[in-house]
């Protein structure tokens, strides 16, 4: 009975990841033998993940971008001057924590203005 009203607490916590995988833990035999502190892991890392994906794809919802892309769609394989290894490092995000500037040239862009 406690196991219940432990997985209704977090759905009442808003925390629905970290009781669905609260339920996950508990059928499987090999999770149950972890230390208190790993299984808690295991939850908030569950409820962080689901928390970071609904965010991204809010965020995603409301830019209402033309084309549904990733950098993992990406094919590198096609010539187009493209650096993998710049392109990827861009893609961490870093250069915006530290202040950056990003400035990209389409060749559409170029033709249009005779370069």
């Amino acid at each position: 009975m406690l196991a219940q009203q432990t997985t209704d607490l977090l759905h009442r916590l808003k925390l629905p990841a970290m009781a669905e995988a609260l339920d996950e833990q508990r059928r499987q035999p090999d999770v149950v033998s972890l230390d208190f502190e790993d299984r808690l892991a295991l939850l908030l890392e569950r409820e962080h993940v689901a928390r970071e994906n609904r965010r991204v794809t809010r965020l995603l919802q409301i830019a209402r971008l033309r084309h549904s892309a990733s950098i993992e769609d990406v094919n590198f394989r096609v010539k187009r001057g493209l650096d993998k290894s710049q392109l990827l490092r861009l893609a961490t995000g870093d250069w915006i924590q530290q202040h950056g500037v990003l400035l990209l040239k389409s060749q559409k862009y170029r033709r249009h203005l005779g370069v």
